[in-house]
This record gives structure tokens, C-alpha cells and sequence, in this order.
């Protein structure tokens, strides 16, 4: 246990060195849209918008709350503001709003990291025009997401469902040791594989993609990754996951939505 724990401490220091390293000053007085519900909108420039996770609360934005709508707000600092009281929020009044209670060192730290995921995101989007993309079927992939580990007898895959589609997406599932590709034809946007249908194996790398051709261009294919790690990797992350979780659990999330934003943040499926 004693190792685990410095191992985790070791985690901590060298995610905050990594951060220290690369922060500059620009956009550090921004907040980032962690999580929601309900259905919050960000006024600017003369018009309005819903929220999304990650959505930047600009200098000149309004963040706009109504009656049940609750929104958790990041900074650079790993900080995290919990608005739920209705009103029109400008960035500051924002800052005037104490942050909510964290002893987590670890939390902290990661949603510093978070922020500046957030952050760069923001920035490839202003510059968009500059990004080339090998293809559309890259935007469909939304679940597991790319890089991910998981720690499931089951995983299920999701992509975005093309309006009025009526022929079938075409599911390829790469073994990344051996190289073999596993072509399914689908017309839903899900599909599920088991860890006991021979396919998938424990402690294995697989890369997937979705494709509107049947007969396709491996090369031209864009890639997410997964891997399903062993039990004792999964033990090395027990602790990190366990912290993340009984911290969001003190804002208020259930079991389901802290599942899903530690799966989604930490990039892991259990």
C-alpha cells in the first residue's frame, strides 16, 4: 500500500511541474464550463448559445442561469466554482464567487491540467482554418475517446448518428500487436464487444474507427485508441480515481455523473 501511495504522490509532483512548465499568462483569467445541468446559455457579441463542457467564459461573455440550471466553472489554478443561483454572471462577477472546498492535492492538480486542455482546445478552434482534417468520419467517434484505458468486460462504442442516414457505418476494430482488422457493417450509431468473445484481450492496445465505405482505405482511416489494462494497473489508478470521484460526490453529482466525468476526463472506462 505504502508503494501505491508514492507512487501517487510522485503523480501529483509531476503533473504540477508539467503544468508549472508550460502555463504562460495568456487567457489565465479564463473559466472553462466543467460541468452542467440543466440548460445554461453564455450571451456574447449579441447572441446566445447553450453551454457546453469546456465552453470559454470570455472577457466580453455573460454566463446566463435559470431556475434548476447549475454550472461548475475551472480556472487555471484548479480551482472549481459551483452557479446555480439564477442570474447573468459577466467574468467579474464571476471571480468574486468563492471557490468551492478542495484538500484533494491530486484534484487540484488535474483540473489545473484540465484547464489548459481546455484551454488549447480553444485556441485550435480560433485557428481552425489552420487544422487539416484526414476526413469526417473522425468527428463521428465520441465513446470510449481517444487514448483511452479500460478496465470492462464490456465496452460500448458510440459515434455521432448521421442525419437521415440509411445505409450502414462500418465499425473497424484494429488489433494493434497483431495488425488484423475486424470489419462490422451497423445501421445504429452503438455497438458492444465483450471481453469473452475472443476479440479482445486483457492487457492488449486496439485502435478503432467508423466509415461510411465498406471497401475501405485502411491508411485514409482515422484512428482513436483504447487499451484494456491489467488488474494491477488498474490497482496504480485506484487511488487517483477514488480522490476525483469523493470530491465530485462534495459538489453534488450522483453515481452515474461522476462515473461518466471521471471516464470522460481521467480517460478511463471501469
Amino acid at each position: 500500500m505504502e508503494k501505491v501511495e508514492n507512487i501517487h504522490e510522485i503523480k501529483i509532483l509531476a503533473l504540477s511541474f508539467f503544468i508549472g512548465c508550460i502555463f504562460s499568462s495568456q487567457g489565465q483569467n479564463d473559466f472553462f464550463v466543467h460541468f452542467y445541468k440543466g440548460v445554461p446559455f453564455i450571451e456574447q457579441h449579441d447572441s446566445i448559445k447553450p453551454i457546453s463542457k469546456g465552453s470559454i467564459i470570455e472577457k466580453d461573455a455573460k454566463l446566463i442561469i435559470n431556475k434548476k440550471d447549475v454550472v461548475h466553472l475551472i480556472d487555471d489554478k484548479g480551482e472549481l466554482y459551483k452557479i446555480s443561483k439564477t442570474g447573468k454572471y459577466k467574468r467579474k462577477e464571476l471571480k468574486k464567487i468563492d471557490a468551492e472546498k478542495n484538500s484533494s492535492s491530486f484534484s487540484k492538480a488535474f483540473f489545473t491540467s484540465l484547464w489548459k486542455q481546455f484551454t488549447n482546445a480553444a485556441a485550435s478552434k480560433k485557428n481552425k482554418s489552420a487544422v487539416v482534417y484526414r476526413g469526417d468520419d473522425f468527428l463521428l467517434m465520441q465513446n470510449p475517446i481517444d487514448s483511452a484505458k479500460v478496465y470492462a468486460s464490456e465496452i460500448r462504442f458510440i459515434w455521432k448518428a448521421i442525419p437521415n442516414k440509411t445505409k450502414d457505418y462500418y465499425f473497424i476494430l484494429k488489433d494493434v500487436e497483431t495488425g488484423k482488422l475486424t470489419k462490422f457493417g451497423t445501421p445504429t450509431n452503438e455497438l458492444s464487444l465483450f471481453m469473452d468473445d475472443g476479440m479482445l484481450k486483457q492487457g492488449n492496445s486496439y485502435q478503432w474507427a467508423i466509415t461510411e465505405t465498406k471497401f475501405f482505405n485502411e491508411n485514409e482511416l482515422s484512428f482513436f485508441n483504447f487499451r484494456f489494462i491489467t488488474k494491477s494497473e488498474f490497482k496504480a489508478l485506484e487511488l487517483d480515481i477514488k480522490e476525483l470521484s469523493n470530491y465530485l460526490k462534495s459538489l453534488g453529482l450522483n453515481k452515474k455523473e461522476i462515473k461518466a466525468t471521471v471516464s470522460e476526463d481521467y480517460k478511463i472506462y471501469y
